[in-house]
């Protein structure tokens, strides 16, 4: 129990530069990623879903960055670990915040209404909550892994 709460304070006590790192990484990959995801499920071209595509991200970053300076203050006021289950928990609630951001973004971009948007936004949700707990599982383990002062 002691190595992860070790663990857990490495995670806690990362810098801007490393919190800037992480949220560009998964940015930039959800962006590749999911313009092919809307270019297939829209059948439009890749250079408006890739439009699209970075307009979320930039969203997502924004809301990112805020979202797990609040998560990492949270969980260094509560003391809990990063469980598997406290990071499903993680992606449900940054996803969830996010998709209320978006959806309107979508609506308008597409010239679409809500529900059919909130649908879309279902289908990236679909991809992203795993593709959210996956990333952040190795980015943490790469952390910890080359950043670890001890």
């Amino acid at each position: 129990m002691a190595k992860n709460k070790n663990y857990d304070a490495i995670l806690i006590q990362r810098v801007f530069r490393a919190r800037l790192l992480h949220a560009v990484l998964f940015e930039l990959i959800a962006v590749l990623l999911t313009t092919l995801l809307l270019a297939v499920v829209m059948e439009e071209n890749m250079l408006n879903m890739g439009i699209l595509s970075v307009i979320i991200s930039l969203t997502a970053t924004i809301w990112n960055s805020i979202y797990n300076y609040f998560f990492d203050w949270m969980q260094n006021r509560l003391n809990f670990s990063r469980t598997k289950w406290v990071r499903i928990l993680h992606a449900i609630t940054f996803e969830s915040g996010l998709t209320l951001l978006t959806v309107p973004v979508v609506a308008l971009y597409l010239y679409i209404d809500l529900w059919t948007a909130f649908q879309l936004e279902s289908v990236l949700l679909l991809f992203m909550f795993p593709y959210s707990i996956s990333f952040n599982y190795i980015y943490d383990n790469l952390y910890k892994k080359f950043f670890n002062s001890e």
